[in-house]
């Protein structure tokens, strides 16, 4: 049992090493099944179809979601939940390269009938949470509301994976986690109130 779950766990990672080489659109089982040393057969033995294992591709790029969120949600104040969620995702992409290459065709997969519903699911469960941890700092005070919860969690979002494309795009050249924090500490810093109002903390100590 041990043995298969690795070869699926194998082959999921080698779909993925080559969606970052070729593309989503030139992904088969054939090269898949190539690159493992497997025939395209065994390949079924694990996955009933092509769209069975990019959902499980789906499935492996957002494992970790749900313990980042729990983590999160512990965090003292809206700006360490968001900080660490930046810096969490950040991270592991930086650590893990190939993956962004799933982040960033998300949307092409999403016109797959088969996938969008997974896809949709990953986007919107990220999208609200975020939103809902900015919409918590609003309530407290602690997050200006000048903009909506939905704006700058649009703002934050967008930031990051237009990001992390330019880094595949300059070869990795930079480091993505410190751009990103880099950029998202000046977001917030134009939102959390005692940043740009130094005096409420002072009235509130």
């Amino acid at each position: 049992m041990n043995l298969l779950i690795h070869r699926k766990e194998s082959i999921i990672l080698t779909t993925i090493d080559l969606i970052d080489k070729y593309g989503i659109h030139q992904i088969s089982t054939r090269e898949i099944a190539k690159k493992q040393n497997i025939t395209e057969g065994a390949i079924y033995k694990h996955f009933k179809s092509k769209n069975e294992l990019m959902l499980g591709v789906l499935d492996y790029f957002s494992q970790y979601d749900s313990d980042l969120f729990l983590t999160a949600q512990q965090k003292e104040t809206t700006e360490e939940a968001i900080i660490f969620l930046v810096e969490s995702f950040s991270s592991y992409y930086e650590n893990y390269p190939s993956i962004t290459a799933v982040l960033l065709s998300l949307e092409i997969m999403r016109y797959d009938e088969a996938l969008k519903s997974k896809v949709e699911d990953i986007y919107s469960t990220r999208f609200v949470f975020l939103k809902k941890i900015i919409q918590k700092g609003q309530e407290t005070g602690e997050i200006s509301p000048k903009l909506s919860s939905e704006m700058l969690t649009d703002i934050i979002i967008g930031t990051c994976v237009a990001l992390c494309a330019r880094w595949r795009l300059q070869q990795y050249s930079f480091s993505l986690r410190g751009k990103c924090l880099e950029a998202v500490n000046t977001i917030l810093g134009s939102f959390i109130q005692d940043k740009i109002n130094p005096q409420r903390r002072e009235s509130i100590d």
